[in-house]
Formats: structure tokens, sequence, C-alpha cells
């Protein structure tokens, strides 16, 4: 909320407030001098104003407006009674407490109403930008379930907040598929549209036959021209061909984890380079790697790896590789539930969190 817009809501708050001085001159049987009465009016608006910043903005002022409110209930009242009689025959009294009363209402009402007209209609206009996001994420990161007679992959992205930055993917067609997984920098609808724009772009290469060197090259030289300087897109991707070792890329993000279970090991396949829409004339490369069967293949973004437990330590990548050892004879999913339960009990959410496990399937 900008400071405008509080100056806005705090000084409703303080005329709606501040009409209890003037009902206390009137408890008092109009007794009370003028001066009193304003002191008082002041004194309700600043304690109704200090707990709406309280509540709001700041919580350790609490105390300080709580102490401020229970010294002057403790202080002795003034003695009011030898004016009552005299005070109490006197019209114009109440016309002072009414139209104080009035006064206070009605310029509390006329700021709440510019306060709810002004502000309202951004949080509207940033309530419907949110929904439009929050909707464009739903159709854009869709849950990945494939199961054939050779693999077997699963994949969920978890947002922080109503709308993440971060993409996963799965497409197939003839003879192989390819699954990947991205982090678009920032929230919010500049990274929704420049993750629609990098699904796209890379849907448009993925219908022919195109090495993932020729897709990350040709997808960063488009993007970069339509997103804004300060934006950028990680990702890894990876590629399987008929019965060709499988083609890996990675571009400013976390390895691709690698269960080989011939060896019982897992190894991180990395190729050390920008993230995509940084330099438009950057040459990405590609790599292969060869597999077997019952190999494991996990995508993942830094949301999982960088949770902190109490003590500040980082879940980290070896605790990533010690869930695919021990698991490794399970389904994509069962290994994928797995890996988020265990990071949900080690520390809280602090960002997206992403995953896509591939598993090539055993044969008897």
């Amino acid at each position: 909320m900008s400071l405008r817009a509080y100056v806005l809501f705090a000084l409703s708050v303080f005329f709606s407030f501040s009409i209890f001085g003037y009902t206390a001159d009137m408890i008092n049987k109009f007794a009370m001098p003028p001066a009193a009465v304003l002191f008082w009016s002041l004194y309700s608006g600043f304690v109704g104003a200090g707990f709406a910043y309280s509540f709001t903005r700041n919580m350790k002022a609490l105390p300080v407006v709580l102490v401020v409110m229970i010294t002057f209930m403790f202080v002795p009242p003034d003695n009011y009674s030898n004016a009552g009689s005299i005070a109490a025959n006197q019209n114009w009294k109440l016309i002072f407490d009414s139209a104080g009363i009035y006064a206070s209402v009605i310029l509390g009402y006329i700021f709440f109403i510019i306060f709810i007209t002004q502000e309202g209609i951004k949080q509207i206009q940033m309530r419907t930008e949110m929904d439009l996001a929050a909707g464009m994420h739903e159709v854009l990161v869709p849950s990945i379930e494939f199961k054939n007679d050779k693999f077997e992959v699963y994949g969920m992205s978890n947002p922080a907040l109503e709308i993440g930055g971060d993409l996963i993917d799965f497409y197939k067609d003839d003879g192989h598929f390819t699954a990947y997984i991205a982090d678009v920098s920032g929230h919010g609808i500049d990274a929704g549209l420049l993750m629609g724009m990098f699904k796209a772009a890379v849907y448009s290469k993925l219908t022919g036959d195109i090495s993932l060197t020729r897709l990350a090259n040709d997808v960063n030289k488009i993007l970069h021209k339509l997103k804004k300087p300060a934006m950028f897109i990680t990702c890894s991707m990876i590629r399987f061909n008929q019965e060709l070792p499988v083609e890996f890329i990675t571009a400013g993000h976390l390895p691709i984890l690698h269960f080989q279970k011939d060896l019982n090991i897992v190894s991180h396949l990395l190729i050390k380079q920008i993230p995509i829409t940084v330099k438009e004339d950057f040459a990405f490369i590609s790599s292969t790697a060869k597999y077997s069967e019952g190999d494991i293949f996990v995508l993942l973004t830094d949301g999982i790896v960088e949770v902190m437990d109490k003590g500040g330590e980082e879940f980290g990548l070896s605790n990533v590789e010690k869930i695919l050892i021990e698991n490794h004879n399970e389904t994509a999913k069962y290994i994928y539930d797995r890996l988020t339960e265990s990071v949900k009990a080690f520390g809280k959410l602090a960002d997206d969190q992403s995953a896509i496990i591939i598993k090539s399937l055993e044969h008897a």
C-alpha cells in the first residue's frame, strides 16, 4: 500500500475513534471544558490509529500504544461536579459535542470512502491480474504423468505463492520424447508471459527431429528480443531418441541427476552455461549420456535443494541422491512423493518447488 493510501486509511480510523472524546463529555453531563473534550478526542483518535498501525504495519508498536492507553486510563479524572449543574443547562455544549461527533463521523467516512475508492480499485485490478496469472500458470504448468513399455514419467510444480515462476513440461512424438524444467526470473504477469512464450517457442521447435543445441539457440534468439532486459530463464532439458544415448542440456540450472542402477550411484549431468535470454549470440551446446534399464533421471529446481532447516542447513542435492538410491525400485510417482515429503519435513516452503522423475523401466 502506498504512503498516500495508508494516510487516508489512518485518517479514517482517527476520526472514527475521535468521537469518544465528545461522548465522554456527554457522560459527564456536558461539564468538560472544550479544551478537555478536544484533548480526549485527539487522544481517542491517535489510540485508534495506533492500534490500526500496529495490526497492519508493525506489531512492535503495539506495546507502546498499550502503554499510552493504560497510562491515561489510570490518570485521576478531573472533577467536573461543580460545573455540572451549570453546564447541563447550556445548550451550546450539546451543540458543540453533537457537531464534533457529526464532523468526526463524516470526516472518517469521507477518508474511508476515498481510501476504498482509490485503493480498492487498485486491489481489484491487482486481484484480477493475480487471478489471470494464476489461471495462466495452471494451463502452462499441468502435472506430468506418463507411462509406456519403456519409461515412466511423473512431475509436478508446487508454487510458493499463487503464481509460480517454475515451468515443467513433457513432449512426446513418434520415436522420442522430451522433458524439461525451467525457472523464470520473477513472479506474476511478467513471469507468466515469458513462461508462456518460452513454452510456445520450445513446442514450435520440438515438432521436428531437432537437437537440443539448435533448440536452445533458436529459442534464445527469439525470446531475447521479446522479454524485459532483467528477465531470464534457467532450464534443464533431456531428450530420449529411440535407442540412442540420451541428449541433455543445462542453461544456468541445477544438474540433471542420473541414478545408475548398475553402479548404484548418482551422477550429475551438467553443462555450465548462462541462462537463456541473457545474451542473444551465446552458443549453447548439448551433450549425451548412456543409460540402462532401471536408471532414473531427475530434473528439479533450486526451491527444493535450498530449503533450510531451523539450523540454517540446506536440504541439498545429497539428500535428493539419498532418496533416489533408497527408493530406486519404486515407481516414479512414489519417488516424487517421497522427495516432496522429505523436503516438507525438512523446512518451510520459501520458493517454488518442482521436479520431474523419469524412470527407464526394466524388462524381464
